[in-house]
């Protein structure tokens, strides 16, 4: 789908979370005008979003920040979710599918070339996928 179009439903859905949330919630969007036409496969940085605010905003007392990035170099196209909070390898706080079900939908529409990588240092946590746009 157009990553233009995922970028409007996710920004709408921030919209209420931050309803909900109220000032716990902010979130710092970086968003390169070259990643406009773009495609993703559906609901990517919708789930990426909403993983930040579940493990992330809303187990952090006083909540915190969700970066969002996008950015395009050549064909290829980088979204980095971050947000406070800690991971270990291995470790699940919750089902653990969403992110397993990502990569499948990575390997899917990317194949080989397609990656989502999570770090964690600092008290944040980083989600990072990269594809061909």
């Amino acid at each position: 789908m157009p990553l233009a179009d995922e970028l409007a439903v996710v920004r709408d859905y921030v919209a209420l979370e931050q309803l909900h949330h109220e000032e716990r919630l902010r979130v710092n969007w970086r968003v390169d005008p070259a990643t406009a036409g773009a495609s993703v496969p559906p609901m990517l940085l919708q789930l990426l979003v909403e993983n930040a605010i579940k493990h992330g905003i809303a187990r952090t007392p006083g909540g915190g920040v969700v970066d969002v990035a996008l950015a395009r170099a050549g064909e290829r196209l980088r979204i980095d979710v971050g947000n406070p909070g800690q991971w270990r390898p291995g470790s699940s706080d919750g089902t653990g599918l969403g992110l397993a079900n990502l990569r499948e939908r990575l390997v899917r529409a990317g194949g080989d070339d397609a990656g989502c990588r999570i770090d964690a240092a600092d008290g944040r946590v980083n989600v990072s996928v990269e594809l061909a746009a």
